[in-house]
Order: C-alpha cells, then sequence, then structure tokens
C-alpha cells in the first residue's frame, strides 16, 4: 500500500480477487477507513481534482491512465 501520511494508505486492487481489478482500497487506520472504490468512481475523482476539473477528456485520461479501458465501457 501507498503510505500518503498519518495512516493514510492507497492500493489498486490487482491479486488476488480478479473481479475487483482496477478497484481502489483506501485505508486509513486512525479513523478506522476502510473502503474499496470501483474504476469508474475513482477515474472519476482523479479527473475531478485534475487541473482542468472533470471532463469527457480529462475522465478518459484518468481511466487510460489506470490502466483499466477495456474494463470500463
Amino acid at each position: 500500500m501507498y503510505h500518503v501520511k498519518e495512516g493514510l494508505k492507497f492500493e489498486r486492487i490487482v491479486e488476488p480477487n480478479p473481479d475487483k481489478f482496477g478497484w481502489v482500497h483506501i485505508v486509513h487506520e486512525e479513523s478506522g477507513l476502510d473502503i474499496e472504490i470501483e474504476p469508474h468512481s475513482w477515474a472519476s475523482i482523479v479527473a475531478s481534482v485534475s487541473p482542468e476539473g472533470e471532463t469527457g477528456y480529462t475522465f478518459g485520461l484518468a481511466k487510460a491512465i489506470h490502466g483499466v479501458l477495456s474494463y470500463m465501457k
């Protein structure tokens, strides 16, 4: 898991659960947060915080960078 700071961690799910390939697992140890976000929503989050905001173009780029274009139509 990628540790951001103060117990906040992120990881991209690839194994051992192929049904959740590309999902993002977020944990914040101090608050007890432990959630999984599906790829479509994750790409939307990334696009939304980009300098241009979420557009069709930035959403497409976020999907491409995340590597799940073939799973998200």
